[in-house]
């Protein structure tokens, strides 16, 4: 049947793309779960107002868009894997250095970084 088909097509598949499903997730469930709690961190740690929060959420959700478009050319230099390895690394870190931020310098650098 056709399931079947589909489903033997899927085992051929080449495993950079499994390694792109995987950290797609994880960087999914990263970004979903830092946008759900990251204007209330904000304005209960470091006291910023709604509105200086939500200004920070808003550029860092821009510029997780103008780094998508400005990557672009690197990716295809680098290739799949060592972009993903590359991108995730970067990106763990910048979380890492938003969560242990005690200064609001800090948090700006992690923002830039994430």
């Amino acid at each position: 049947s056709r399931v079947k088909e589909s489903l033997g097509d899927i085992k051929r598949v080449d495993k950079s793309l499994w390694l792109i499903f995987f950290l797609k997730i994880l960087e999914s469930y990263a970004y979903f779960s830092m946008s759900l709690s990251m204007v209330i961190y904000l304005s209960d740690e470091f006291s910023m107002s709604d509105s200086s929060s939500g200004w920070f959420y808003g550029t860092f959700g821009v510029l997780v868009s103008v780094y998508g478009v400005i990557t672009g050319p690197l990716i295809d230099w680098l290739g799949v894997r060592k972009s993903m390895i590359l991108g995730s690394l970067i990106s763990g870190f910048g979380r890492l250095l938003f969560a242990v931020s005690r200064s609001i310098s800090s948090i700006y650098l992690s923002g830039f970084v994430l």
